[in-house]
């Protein structure tokens, strides 16, 4: 199997990577600001490493077509890249600005349809695109965040209809807190909460979740329009 995995230098996209070349896969991963993690995980897993600016849309398809070619193609994508905030810190409505919001949705969102599109049309047959509980459940957020998250899984039922003739899946995973990584950035009353109701009583580790994008990218035959929600009983 050949999967590409974009956002693969972050804390979970590099659960990911680990956890598909465990099971056989090969891989492609970009990054962007994280170009030493990045460049570290790919030698040490042996997959190819690009780095991709997701605001340009030529951008999206050099880059995963350079990956494609060098992979003789591509099974399935894991999209993992995501902006956390429009101002640097945990948004508030007050705090929300027009260009941070454009960005984090061109990288939330926008990124995430054009790699689908594009990975759809090279004969890939799995899409996985990494939500959040908070696009899911109504608790609290921040609101670009979780309307970006949100919109991932209007996307998915909408493309798990369009594309599904053609063989294509189309699925969220949608974790909920994790010990470290974006998380820390959440305000400690929430997260305090968040242990209060959550059913296990601990956070995710990245590589639990891990294993529930591998079956997806790697297994999945018939699921398709889901969005499957990892946070522990919340």
């Amino acid at each position: 199997m050949r999967v590409v995995v974009v956002g693969g230098s972050s804390g979970l996209g590099g659960a990911v990577c680990q956890v598909l070349a465990e099971r056989g896969a090969r891989i492609g991963l970009t990054y962007n600001r994280n170009e030493a993690r990045g460049l570290a995980l790919a030698e040490a897993l042996g997959a190819l490493a690009r780095r991709l600016d997701l605001s340009e849309l030529h951008g999206i398809e050099a880059t995963l077509g350079e990956l494609a070619r060098e992979l003789g193609g591509v099974d399935a994508l894991v999209y993992c890249a995501a902006v956390a905030s429009t101002s640097g810190g945990y948004d508030r409505l007050d705090d929300v600005t027009w260009d941070g919001i454009e960005r984090l949705f061109k990288v939330n969102v926008m990124g995430a349809l054009f790699c689908a599109r594009l990975v759809a049309s090279m004969g890939g047959r799995n899409v996985v695109l990494v939500g959040s509980m908070d696009g899911v459940k109504s608790m609290p957020t921040s609101a670009p965040y979780a309307m970006s998250k949100g919109a991932l899984s209007a996307m998915a039922r909408a493309l798990g209809k369009e594309l599904g003739p053609r063989g294509v899946l189309v699925n969220v995973v949608a974790p909920g807190l994790f010990e470290g990584g974006v998380s820390a950035g959440v305000p400690e009353e929430v997260r305090r909460e968040y242990l209060k109701h959550c059913g296990m009583k601990r956070y995710a580790t990245h590589d639990e979740v891990a294993r529930t994008v591998a079956w997806f990218a790697l297994e999945n035959s018939y699921v398709t329009g889901q969005t499957l929600v990892v946070d522990g009983g919340l």
